[in-house]
């Protein structure tokens, strides 16, 4: 109440009906909320801080896009959002994170994944939640892709408290990698190399081919010095060179069969 006072006297005060909205959102007056938000819009001209938070334009049709979402209004909570342009100087990766939740609440996978790429490219950590987006889309490379990224940071010396209360996390053990453990189990075991086998490379050139045939000679080798070096060798050619091989090992024994496959596998795995 002191607060709609205060705006009533100074229906122009940018704090005021920040904290107006704020205070309606905590008390879920979504109504009195959106009208705070609504009437700051045309005030903010630049990001403004507020009780020691920042506001903008993006964040505070965010909020408001937010009450839309909870009433249920999925129109108007689309409408709001599609005010942003992710683009502007002024969205961060929280204001464009905080948008890809409301756009997956109001079943707007597309631009919520569009939201989430372009948080991660701000600098937050999506990369599970991508993930779990393309699968929903069932864009399964792109999730296996985004799951893969999906990393712990380099260990220290030290444990930290975190992975001391989450041992799978000290062995490397991510959302993301679950995830993906359980996505190909799914999929099947040939799923990245039946994608890769059906992609359409450009013939190799000359020298690439025969360094390729030189490298798979190699896989032959009684030595194993001579067998790492013909698949750094094909490794270094790359997918490339997955059409000649897959010649290669129509006449090949089981033994290179089964390397030249782990090299697939390694080829086919999204980065």
């Amino acid at each position: 109440e002191a607060l709609e006072r205060a705006r009533d006297l100074a229906p122009a005060d940018v704090e005021t009906l920040v904290l107006l909205g704020e205070a309606a959102s905590r008390r879920t007056q979504r109504d009195k909320a959106i009208q705070a938000y609504e009437a700051v819009l045309p005030l903010v001209k630049k990001p403004v801080k507020v009780a020691g938070a920042t506001h903008s334009v993006p964040s505070i049709l965010v909020r408001i896009a937010g009450h839309y979402s909870e009433r249920p209004d999925r129109p108007l909570a689309r409408e709001t959002l599609g005010r942003i342009d992710l683009r502007d100087a002024a969205v961060d990766a929280t204001t464009a994170s905080t948008m890809s939740n409301i756009y997956l609440k109001i079943d707007e996978l597309d631009l919520a994944i569009g939201a989430a790429l372009r948080s991660v490219e701000l600098g937050s950590k999506l990369q599970y939640s991508l993930g779990s987006m393309y699968e929903k889309k069932a864009d399964y490379y792109e999730a296996i892709r985004w799951y893969n990224r999906d990393v712990l940071p380099p260990r220290s010396g030290k444990s930290s408290r975190w992975e001391r209360s989450m041992p799978e996390a000290a062995e490397g053990v991510t959302a993301g990698s679950e995830a993906r453990r359980k996505l190909l189990a799914k999929l099947g075991p040939d799923f990245l190399i039946k994608r890769l086998l059906e992609q359409r490379f450009e013939p190799l050139p000359a020298e690439d081919e025969k360094s390729a045939r030189e490298g798979f000679d190699r896989l032959s080798s009684d030595v194993m010095e001579e067998r790492e070096a013909g698949v750094i060798a094909l490794r270094n050619i790359g997918a490339r060179a997955v059409p000649l091989l897959s010649e290669l090992l129509k006449a090949a024994d089981p033994e290179i069969q089964l390397r030249v496959r782990t090299l697939f596998l390694e080829l086919a795995e999204p980065r």
